[in-house]
C-alpha cells in the first residue's frame, strides 16, 4: 500500500520536511516512490504538487494524519472528492445505460422468439 508521508530533512533545530509518496512498509527514510512536496513548520511554508498528489490519492495512496490536515488546508482534498463524486457519477451512468442496453437487447430477443411461435 502506498502512503503519503513526511520525511525529515534539515537540521535537529531547524526541522524541515519532504511530503513523498512512499511504499508503507518501508523505513523512516527509506527509497521513495516521488517527492509530492515540502513543508517548513518554522516558517509555516508548505508547497504541495496538486496533480501528481490526486494522481496518488485516485489510485489508492493513504495519507497520515499530519499530512491529510496539510492536504486538507490547500484544498487538495476537498478537489480530491469532488473528483471522486464526478467518477461516482460517470460510473453509474454507464452502468445505467449498460442494464438499460441489457434490458432491450432482452426485450428484443423476447419478441424475436415471440414472432417465431407465432
Amino acid at each position: 500500500m502506498v502512503k503519503l508521508r513526511l520525511i525529515p530533512t534539515g537540521k535537529s533545530v531547524q526541522p524541515s520536511f519532504r511530503v513523498v509518496a512512499i511504499d508503507a512498509r518501508t523505513k523512516l527514510n527509506g527509497k521513495y516512490i516521488d517527492i509530492l512536496g515540502f513543508y517548513d513548520p518554522i516558517k509555516k511554508v508548505v508547497k504541495i504538487n496538486e496533480e501528481l498528489t490526486l494522481k496518488f490519492l485516485l489510485t489508492g495512496a493513504q495519507p497520515t494524519d499530519t499530512v491529510r490536515n496539510l492536504l486538507s488546508k490547500q484544498g487538495v482534498l476537498e478537489k480530491f472528492h469532488t473528483l471522486k463524486i464526478e467518477q461516482k457519477k460517470a460510473t453509474a451512468t454507464k452502468n445505467k445505460t449498460k442494464t438499460t442496453s441489457k434490458k432491450a437487447a432482452v426485450k428484443t430477443v423476447k419478441a424475436a422468439k415471440e414472432t417465431k411461435t407465432k
